[in-house]
């Protein structure tokens, strides 16, 4: 609490300092109900947690030092805004940082309608610039968010951003649990929603993200009730960015996506990834996905209650136009839409974004068994794989 007062309130950077965890840390006990997804009291009847470091207008307060957490634990962490602060987790900000062994479980963060123009979310850290992040473990955790504006959302971290030409870095990190992302609120714009297992967005063509022995099981459920332009779902990442290189990541997360009437105009869903944002066919990708599997469901509709959506891109693995090598699809779809105007929908990855790769080289060198596949789409357009 102490380090969260001088960074966030001080603007203590520690930049090159060090610090690490001597014990475990309980912050609040009897968190996460049983059923994984709710917690056992009222949000406001537990102590809510200030995160390390925050941003502002001028680009704010960021942790700039190292964090080892020598394998230990912190436990019980609950994030409660119901304000327009926009970064949200146990680090809000960080730049420059490393962060490294450390294991939170049974932590949880809500947001009831967070009206910050674009804000971030994500258990272990929120915001990140050019940081590295090893053996970090997210257990039996919740992040509920009901918001009205753009969002990036993660297990581990929610944005990774940059300044000019930055490196986020990932290794053997892992998150299990439970993140709902509930769009019910009226606004002018259009804004656009990125949700992952391990992170939400990474989306500067300048960024490069190096990410390895990665995994996420549990679920994801995106709702829309109000008209939003674009919604991107990942079992490992919403967006990754155009350079580096992601391998052996392995994601049994199962994505839920529900859009009755019409309230999600684009759609991108990947087991792996989906980039949805900001990459055309004429972008330069030098990123590569090497040895990664899918084992959830990619659920979106019901048979009673079917999506609407103008654009529906779905993808087993799913991360456009990068080069996709040695990787498995063994999750199914569950699919039940109609009216949109546009459907790709691959076990692999999702052709439309190809561009010039060659596919000969590529593509085959891939895995898909599954079974158990519902693909009920009504559309002007539909390409299935």
């Amino acid at each position: 609490a102490n380090l969260a007062y001088m960074v966030t309130k001080k603007g203590t950077t520690y930049k090159g300092k060090y610090f690490v965890m001597t014990n475990d840390i309980t912050l609040n006990d009897d968190v996460i109900r049983s059923d994984g997804k709710s917690l056992q009291k009222a949000v406001g009847e537990y102590a809510s947690w200030i995160p390390i470091g925050d941003s502002g207008i001028l680009g704010g307060n960021a942790f700039e030092g190292n964090f080892d957490g020598q394998g230990h634990t912190i436990k019980g962490m609950v994030r409660n805004n119901q304000d327009e602060e926009a970064n949200n987790g146990l680090f809000g900000n960080v730049k420059n940082a490393v962060i490294q062994d450390i294991n939170m479980v049974d932590c949880y963060i809500e947001c009831g309608n967070n009206t910050s123009p674009s804000a971030t979310y994500g258990i272990l850290v929120a915001k990140s610039m050019n940081s590295t992040y090893m053996n970090c473990t997210v257990t039996n955790s919740v992040i509920r968010v009901g918001t009205e504006n753009d969002v990036a959302i993660g297990g581990l971290l929610g944005n990774a951003d940059a300044d000019g030409e930055c490196k986020t870095r990932i290794s053997n990190c892992k998150f299990n649990g439970y993140i709902r992302l509930c769009v019910e609120f009226n606004r002018p714009t259009n804004p656009s929603m990125r949700v992952g297992g391990i992170m939400g967005n990474e989306a500067n063509s300048r960024e490069a993200l190096y990410m390895s022995n990665c995994s996420t099981s549990g679920d994801i459920e995106f709702e829309s009730k109000v008209y939003i332009s674009r919604g991107a779902v990942g079992g490992i990442a919403a967006n990754f960015a155009n350079q580096g290189s992601v391998n052996n990541c392995v994601s049994s997360m199962n994505i839920t996506i529900n859009s009755p009437n019409n309230r999600l105009s684009k759609c991108f869903v990947g087991g792996i990834c989906c980039d949805g944002f900001n990459k055309t066919k004429d972008d330069e990708i030098n990123l590569t996905l090497n040895n990664c599997v899918y084992l959830g469901t990619i659920r979106i509709g019901s048979a009673n209650n079917k999506a609407k959506m103008q654009y529906l891109h779905a993808c087993g693995i799913g991360n456009n136009r990068a080069w996709v090598n040695s990787c498995a699809f063994y999750g199914k779809f569950d699919i039940h839409s109609e009216g949109a105007t546009e459907v790709y929908i691959a076990p692999i990855v999702n052709k439309y974004y190809m561009g010039n790769l060659d596919l000969s080289t590529q593509y085959k060198q891939s895995v898909v068994y599954s079974v158990g596949n519902v693909i009920d789409i009504e559309s002007s357009d539909l390409n299935i794989d």
